[in-house]
């Protein structure tokens, strides 16, 4: 999303579940996980975009985009989101304890990030109430998908 973002927009901005599926996020502070980036390379963390929440716009049009499209105005264009969260939330899956599967990963809502999970190697993605995502690739119990 944040290719399309940028072109529609020029802001290099990337919302929290996008981010997260760079294993680069910190999902409890929603912020890059700086020992981890700077693990991997010394200016990785100038090329990463700003993070914002899913309930926040990318920015506006491009002027020349508006003009070539014969828009009086610039529309806000939309932070976006995963294809899997976004598919979770059109079904319906905004209330903790549902659960959705598409093809791969499981959904489910929560009200908050988890503090703690055991690895079964299934992978998810925890929503916020109202479809913000709180987490991603977190492994969920199998009892918990009934």
């Amino acid at each position: 999303m944040i290719t399309l973002n940028f072109w529609l927009t020029g802001a290099k901005k990337m919302e929290f579940g996008d981010a997260s599926g760079t294993a680069l996020l910190d999902v409890k502070t929603r912020q890059w996980s700086m020992k981890l980036i700077d693990y991997i390379a010394d200016d990785l963390s100038e090329k990463l975009p700003l993070l914002i929440s899913s309930k926040l716009p990318n920015g506006t049009l491009r002027e020349e985009l508006c003009r070539k499209w014969g828009l009086t105005k610039a529309p806000s264009v939309s932070a976006g989101g995963g294809d899997n969260m976004m598919a979770a939330i059109g079904t319906g899956n905004i209330q903790p304890g549902v659960v959705t599967r598409a093809s791969e990963p499981l959904e489910r809502s929560s009200p908050s990030p988890p503090s703690n999970h055991r690895s079964t190697g299934r992978s998810g993605r925890i929503l916020r109430q109202h479809g913000q995502l709180a987490a991603t690739d977190l492994h969920v119990e199998p009892h918990a998908c009934h």
